[in-house]
């Protein structure tokens, strides 16, 4: 590696060079396990293995660059969407072991939630660089005014409370109507 980065690697990796991509997947591992030392709490370790949080998180990332569903002009733009993705996937974990607790009729959240992480690309923060831009374009055309404004702000890495101070709204029914949307959404681009 040498002092190289992941996007550089990357980069690399995709001429087919298998050892580089060999070096590109341990430096992903790296940042990833970095990224979930640091955000995962004590009660989330109890109940989750971080080596498995760690390793789903980077087979989906590979998986999706492979299929050229993102793509990063920088380091700095990488690394903030897997800031982005793991937040996200510690967050989900989370909450579903939190609904498991209280008796909630989850009983069990898989490591792997989807066949992508392009799903979550759309909570990623809006200078993140990716080609799906134009595509989110597209999708927010198609969403109403509220929406819109909800995709904005979480798009801006605005924290619930935040995006319910702006909105006047409760930031729990925010979150629900974001999952809602964001599952509508994956619902439609799948069809």
């Amino acid at each position: 590696m040498h002092g190289e980065g992941l996007h550089t690697l990357l980069s690399k990796a995709d001429s087919g060079d298998q050892r580089v991509a060999n070096e590109a997947y341990t430096e992903l591992l790296r940042i990833v396990k970095l990224l979930v030392s640091t955000g995962m709490g004590m009660r989330l370790r109890d109940h989750r293995d971080s080596g498995d949080v760690c390793q789903s998180i980077a087979r989906s990332f590979v998986e999706d660059h492979r299929a050229r569903l993102i793509n990063f002009e920088s380091e700095g733009e990488l690394v903030a969407y897997l800031k982005t993705i793991v937040r996200s996937k510690l967050a989900t974990l989370a909450r579903a072991d939190g609904a498991i607790k209280r008796g909630g009729n989850v009983s069990s959240v898989p490591l792997r939630e989807s066949d992508s992480h392009a799903d979550v690309a759309a909570s990623a923060d809006a200078s993140s660089g990716l080609h799906a831009r134009e595509s989110l374009n597209l999708v927010q055309s198609q969403l109403s005014e509220d929406d819109q404004e909800l995709a904005r702000l979480k798009l801006a890495g605005l924290e619930w409370d935040q995006i319910g101070a702006r909105l006047g709204m409760d930031p729990q029914s925010l979150r629900k109507r974001w999952s809602r949307l964001v599952a509508r959404l994956a619902d439609e681009c799948a069809e």
